[in-house]
Parts: C-alpha cells; sequence; structure tokens
C-alpha cells in the first residue's frame, strides 16, 4: 500500500496493489489507469465514499489502532463521526467480543491481512452483520496503520437464516 503525498505534504492519493510496484513507476503512473486492477481513490473520492464499490465502509486506524478517519459510507452504514471517537471504539473492540477483536487488530497492525465476519452495533444500537477486511499500510517501508472495511451482510444473513427455516420445516 502507499499513500502519495503532495508537494505539502498532504495525502492525496492511496494506491493498493497485490503487486510490487516500485516507487518511480507508481509515481510516473496516471492513477487513472490504475483503477480496474487495484483498489484506489483520492482522499477527496475516499471521504466522499466514492471509492471502488468494493472498498465499502472504511476506517483508518494509526500505527497505535487509533481511528484517525473515516469515509461517509462508513458513517452512512453505522451512524458514527469521526467526533464519536469513544464509541468507534467499540466498533473495533466491542465489549462482547474483546478477545476476539483485540487479537484481530494486533495481528493487522503486526502486518497480516485478516477478514471475519461478526456483528458491530450502529450508533442507535441496531446490531448489523458485517463482513470486516483488516489491511495494513505501510509508509516508508514500516506498518503505519491500518484499513478495516466493513461490508454490510445482512441480506446475506437474512436469506441464509430463511433457508435454515425453510430446511427445518422440510
Amino acid at each position: 500500500t502507499t499513500l502519495f503525498r503532495s508537494g505539502g505534504g498532504i495525502y492525496v492519493g492511496i494506491l493498493t496493489a497485490f503487486f510490487n510496484v516500485p516507487p518511480a513507476v507508481a509515481a510516473a503512473t496516471s492513477l487513472a489507469t490504475i483503477i480496474p486492477t487495484t483498489i484506489i481513490g483520492t482522499l477527496s473520492h475516499w471521504k466522499a465514499g466514492n471509492v471502488n464499490p468494493y472498498l465499502g465502509r472504511i476506517m483508518l486506524l494509526g500505527a497505535d489502532g487509533t481511528p484517525t478517519d473515516l469515509n461517509k459510507a462508513f458513517t452512512g452504514l453505522f451512524g458514527y463521526t469521526i467526533d464519536n471517537l469513544t464509541d468507534i471504539y467499540e466498533t473495533i473492540l466491542p465489549p462482547t467480543e474483546l478477545n476476539q477483536s483485540f487479537t484481530f487488530l494486533i495481528n493487522v497492525l503486526n502486518g497480516r491481512i485478516m477478514s471475519s465476519e461478526t456483528f458491530r452495533k450502529h450508533q442507535n444500537g441496531r446490531t448489523i452483520p458485517v463482513s470486516l477486511l483488516g489491511y495494513p499500510y505501510l509508509l516508508d517501508g514500516k506498518i503505519s496503520g491500518a484499513f478495516f472495511i466493513f461490508s454490510d451482510i445482512s441480506e446475506r444473513k437474512h436469506y441464509e437464516d430463511q433457508l435454515t427455516q425453510q430446511a427445518l420445516r422440510d
């Protein structure tokens, strides 16, 4: 993963690829041409939630696991903004799954890509089934944080429940 900075040091883009892209090539390549084969977006598009639809609802974490940013799609799913930092921690480390969630977080911050299906709470208390992908990112060759990418799997879980109920009746 590479975060691109402007001349003023401001992060202007994100590039994640499943292959090694030499920095000189990445810097010289038009980001628009990379979109079909990578997960990419400028920060303005990322914040607006207008990135690759496979990215979903994103929480950006710092190297210590502290949430540093959220996209609008995350806020739309869970109701939280970055100003709700205490509540956001429960999205990362829900009290009912503290050990499992802490292990997930530590593994991601140590460089492993992790995924799981779990439940997280909306700000209003409603429980949402989600698929969670934890993806570390590197800056200057060291792990500097992680993306937590949440996908709402409510519809799929609903259909699975229907199939289970139908199988039990037959």
